[in-house]
This record gives structure tokens, C-alpha cells and sequence, in this order.
């Protein structure tokens, strides 16, 4: 499922999460600008390319849907091949076209490389009846798409502040590989079932076994928040306490449903995407108070000047 409203506004928000943590060390000190409109086009970048990904993954697992996932779109009859077809064409040129005429010669190859790395995730890197056959080789040629396009994201972010790419730091890196573990919890925990729960579906709690998949799951998890930690600081103690707090909640969560997985229906799906949801918008709302800190800053300093 792909729900529009929502997944664009998670894709604004995840881009726009991800400008404040590269601007908050990049510009040192420096005021981020009062009016990113460039970065625009790469929010809305975002959000065509996790489209496309997910055509594509219609597209590429029609046999194993109809085996077991009947109701899903393709196979129930809900939506034709041709459409998604035509969605993802679409997708790819909107994407070629804004990069191509807004952007700078380096964005639009950046772009056309993340669109060329989705192609081949598409095509299972012409290794269908190897990859698809082995979860844990699909996972490790996938999931290199989330940092590219995180890379992509920098890009974009490092043009709207005017900064040279060479002026790239190690916090810009470390933000990729934030974003790049959630990506890799929310594949990894929705894959996970209980024992009495597992058919003929590869999940990686039947290949690794239900334990050592919960226990990937938590170590992950205080990776990533010691990331987040580490990004933001304690810019905003609220949030930050906030933040701490949710995470102790979704740890606790991961627990309760390796001892009692009966009680989940869905699994841990839910809960890591409403983890997901919840660092990307702590991060997103430190950034939108700093940056409406700058916009006050630079009126005072205008009435300021302006003054006789």
C-alpha cells in the first residue's frame, strides 16, 4: 500500500528532517536560509522515488503475491499492470524533468544514478533466481538504495545552502546512515512472525530464527537512537526527553512480543513504523524551531537597520 497523502507527507518530512541535520553543522553558525525554496524539488523527489520503489515491487513480486498475498492490489484485479506501469513511467520522468531543469549538472546525475540503482532493484540486479530466492541477498543488494538516496538528498540540501560538496562532514555521513537504519529496521521487523505464525513465505525470523531476529531488531534500534542522539544533541530538551521516551516504549514493545508474539496480530510493523514516524518528526520539529529562530533573528536585525 502506498497511501498518497501520507506518504508525501512523511517523504516532506523525512527530507526536510534530514536538511536540518546536515545544515545544523554545515553552516556553522550561519543563518540556514530564510526561503529554501530549491529544496523543494528534492522533497518532492522523495516522494516520486519511494513511488517508484513501490511499483516496482508490485510490479516485481506479482507470482509470490498471488501465492501469498491474494488481496493485494495486482492480484486481486483492484489495479491493472498497465497502470502501475504507467505510474512508474511517470514517476521516473517527473523526477528526470525537475532535476534536470532546476537542478545543477551534478543533482541531475546523482538523480539519474538513484534512478538507474531502483532500475536494477527492479531487475533484481539480472539475478532474478538468485536474489529472489535468498531474503538476506535481497536485503543486502536492496538496501544500499536508502543511503543513495539520502545522498541524493545531501546534494540538493549542500546546493540551497551554497556550499561546496567538498565541504561534506562526518555528522552528513553519520545522517545518512541514520536514515539508512530505519529504512533497514522497518524491512527487517515487518518480516518477523512468530513461531506458530511462519508458512512457506521467506521472513527473516524463519531464515535467522524468531530470537536472534528480536534481538537484531533492539541492538539496531539503540544504534540508531545513539545516532540520533548524537545528531541532535539536546537542542530541544523537550523533544530530546520526548524522544528518549519513545524509544523506551517501542524497546519495551519489541520485548513484550518476543515473550507473548500471540498478542500482536500485525507483528511489529505498527510499532516500528510509528517508531520510524516519531524520531523523523522530533528531528523535523527541532529543525522547523530553529529555522523560525532564524526568521525571527533576521527580522529584528531588518527593523534594527531600519531604524533612524
Amino acid at each position: 500500500m502506498f497511501p498518497p497523502l501520507q506518504s508525501l507527507m512523511a517523504s516532506v518530512v523525512s527530507f526536510y528532517a534530514l536538511y536540518y541535520l546536515v545544515a545544523r553543522t554545515l553552516v556553522q553558525g550561519e543563518q540556514i536560509p530564510k526561503t529554501p525554496w530549491f529544496s523543494v524539488i528534492g522533497a518532492v523527489t522523495f516522494f516520486l522515488f519511494l513511488l517508484l520503489l513501490r511499483n516496482f515491487d508490485e510490479l516485481k513480486d506479482i507470482e509470490s503475491d498471488k501465492k501469498h498475498f491474494p488481496g493485494r492490489c495486482i492480484p486481486s484485479g483492484k489495479v491493472k499492470i498497465s497502470d502501475v506501469k504507467i505510474i512508474a513511467l511517470a514517476s521516473a520522468t517527473i523526477m528526470i524533468f525537475l532535476n534536470a531543469y532546476f537542478g545543477t549538472r551534478e543533482i541531475f546525475l546523482s538523480v539519474l544514478f538513484l534512478l538507474f540503482f531502483g532500475f536494477l532493484t527492479y531487475k533484481w540486479f539480472c539475478l532474478k533466481s538468485l536474489i529472489s530466492s535468498n531474503l538476506l541477498l535481497a536485503f543486502i543488494t536492496h538496501q544500499p538504495v536508502i543511503p543513495i538516496m539520502y545522498f541524493y538528498g545531501t546534494m540538493v540540501i549542500f546546493h540551497d545552502l551554497q556550499k561546496p560538496l567538498s565541504s561534506m562532514n562526518f555528522n552528513t555521513i553519520l545522517a545518512i546512515i541514520y536514515f539508512w537504519t530505519l529504512g533497514a529496521l522497518w524491512e527487517i521487523s515487518r518480516k518477523i512472525r512468530a513461531p506458530e505464525k511462519e508458512t512457506e513465505y521467506q521472513t527473516y525470523s524463519k531464515i535467522l530464527g524468531f530470537k536472534l531476529s528480536i534481538i537484531i531488531i533492539i541492538i539496531m534500534s539503540i544504534f540508531s537512537s545513539m545516532l540520533a542522539i548524537r545528531l541532535i544533541g539536546s537542542d530541544n530538551l523537550i523533544i530530546f526527553c520526548a524522544f528518549i521516551l519513545y524509544l523506551l516504549y517501542f524497546c519495551f514493545r519489541v520485548v513484550h512480543f518476543a515473550f507473548k508474539p500471540d498478542k500482536y496480530e500485525k507483528g511489529l510493523k505498527p510499532f516500528i513504523e510509528g517508531y520510524m514516524m516519531m524520531c523523523i518528526v522530533f528531528i523535523f520539529s527541532i529543525g522547523i524551531i530553529h529555522w523560525m529562530k532564524t526568521i525571527g533573528h533576521y527580522a529584528i536585525e531588518k527593523h534594527t537597520l531600519t531604524q533612524p
